[in-house]
């Protein structure tokens, strides 16, 4: 069976008619061909990046695994935000597994994000004119990549996408690999991003600024807030990163030195302080 059939709803080829069978009978298997999709959505709504399923055809080997990663991580929210991106919801979390994939498939996207391809393909399309995205045909189907100048950007410590595997491969023993990791892109188009030092994480003052910065704050609120004795180094250290980043906004953005100056947080700043108050107060 290839990848993209596992993933697709109604039987599928039975490799041992016994244990279906016992399965059926107990109660444990009410509709055949639906438990895989199961899985993803259950992973997909806890927040988890996409089960990786490993189907060793010619050794009648199977393995899904459940990895325990939040799919829109910390790390991808601050990646998302330095490239000034606005994203639905959706659309953040098909440029999270892209990012976090070689090659995606159409039916892997369908069960990753739990749409259908009405919705699915305009959702792609948008990827595509950001350049945030780029689709190549496979003998198997239509699959997507990460666009090469974002594989460039994307932290190394979140591994290399383009050595990435697929969320399905098939593998058989002395053979080449059938997912390849190269996708077509648009390298002579870029999308726009935004300069400066990309963050990868935070320290733990530029989250208290953050946090603070959920109402408009002076210049002169946040260097007292950190006790910071030198402007130029709280500017270029603690703000700076934060205002490149896409995580602090300026109240008059076409006057940095205008004399009511304040700053406050982006959705991606407010997203992030959301996320760590709930962890905070789930570890109490």
């Amino acid at each position: 069976m290839g990848t993209s059939a596992l993933l697709e709803p109604g039987a599928k080829d039975v490799r041992n008619p016994l244990i279906v069978g016992m399965f059926r009978r107990v109660g444990l298997s009410e509709q055949a061909g639906t438990g895989i999709s199961a899985i993803f959505g259950d992973w997909r709504r806890r927040g988890r990046v996409p089960p990786e399923i490993v189907n060793d055809i010619a050794s009648y080997r199977f393995r899904l695994s459940l990895l325990a990663k939040q799919l829109l991580s910390e790390r991808q929210l601050l990646f998302q935000a330095a490239l000034g991106l606005h994203l639905s919801d959706l659309e953040a979390s098909a440029l999270a597994i892209l990012c976090g994939q070689g090659q995606v498939t159409l039916p892997e996207f369908r069960a990753s994000l739990g749409i259908g391809s009405a919705d699915l393909l305009p959702l792609l399309d948008r990827l595509e004119i950001q350049i945030l995205a780029a689709k190549s045909d496979r003998p198997d189907g239509v699959c997507y990549a990460l666009s090469e100048h974002l594989r460039e950007r994307w932290p190394l410590s979140e591994g290399a996408v383009g050595a990435a595997p697929s969320l399905v491969s098939d593998r058989c023993p002395g053979s080449t690999s059938l997912v390849s990791d190269q996708a077509a892109s648009k390298p002579a188009q870029k999308a726009p991003v935004k300069p400066g030092r990309q963050l990868d994480h935070l320290t733990d003052d530029q989250y208290r600024l953050l946090a603070a910065c959920d109402t408009p704050r002076r210049l002169t609120e946040l260097i007292e807030l950190l006790g910071v004795k030198h402007r130029t180094q709280f500017r270029s250290f603690h703000l700076r990163p934060l205002l490149d980043g896409g995580l602090l906004q300026l109240q008059f953005p076409d006057k940095p030195r205008h004399p009511s100056q304040r700053y406050s947080v982006t959705a991606f700043g407010a997203e992030i302080v959301a996320r760590r108050l709930k962890a905070e107060g789930s570890d109490r």
